[in-house]
């Protein structure tokens, strides 16, 4: 598995170790060329503008728009999900325009109005967001699958293969949303294996229910008779 770490301007060690620690060796992407047979892509959080025009600097932007054509899997993390967006919130960013959503950038303040706090994110469970001069999701489309909120603003949202995130697990020693983002990844290398494991995850749950089930019968069934058995030696001891 090949993933790459858009590696221009800010947290992309961050994020680079938080992939040693699953076992992935990623690729810091600096050039066109390193984005060649990428199985995914992150964008890091960081300066949106600085990342912009180096990315349209060194040709990058267009090889990541190649990227989502092949539906090879996206994840953008603060600024990142800025440049993944339609509509980034300033003239001053080049976005991709790669997932339908408009963005504030520095919608909750200045870095001194940074922030953590505890989110509830779909299939995942509880998680602590750290925002840094985050941006706000102001709009999304009706397609986009909303994994999680911060008053009732969505920081956590999934497109086919494009997952983004206003907030920073990097920052976390929670590996489990770059986990969420790999498995995306082996979905669309493997997709007949997604199925068969789907398959028989849906098989064994219910299999076993109906196991449970039975044995449960039998026990009330069993108890049952046990005590009619019982009941006339009662009576001889009376």
């Amino acid at each position: 598995m090949r993933i790459g770490v858009l590696a221009l301007q800010g947290s992309f060690r961050e994020h680079e170790m938080m992939l040693k620690k699953l076992g992935i060796d990623p690729v810091l992407v600096k050039s066109k060329i390193d984005c060649e047979s990428l199985d995914g892509l992150i964008l890091p959080g960081g300066e949106s503008t600085t990342i912009s025009d180096l990315m349209t600097l060194y040709g990058i932007d267009k090889e990541i728009i190649t990227l989502h054509q092949k539906r090879i899997p996206l994840y953008g993390t603060c600024a990142g999900a800025i440049m993944l967006s339609t509509n980034p919130g300033s003239p001053k960013v080049q976005s991709l325009g790669l997932i339908d959503i408009t963005t504030n950038r520095n919608g909750y303040g200045t870095q001194k109005d940074s922030f953590e706090t505890e989110l509830d994110i779909k299939w995942i469970g509880t998680f602590k967001g750290i925002f840094i001069r985050a941006p706000i999701i102001t709009s999304f489309s009706e397609d986009i699958n909303v994994l999680s909120e911060f008053n009732s603003t969505p920081v956590l949202l999934k497109k086919e293969n494009i997952l983004i995130s206003t907030f920073h697990p990097e920052l976390t020693d929670d590996t489990r949303i770059h986990e969420f983002f790999l498995q995306m990844v082996k979905n669309r290398l493997c997709p007949q294996s997604q199925g068969a494991a789907s398959s028989r995850a849906s098989y064994q749950s219910n299999h076993h229910g109906q196991e449970g089930w039975l044995r449960r019968r039998m026990s009330v069934i069993t108890n049952y008779y046990r005590k009619r058995e019982a009941a006339p030696c009662e009576r001889m001891r009376d």
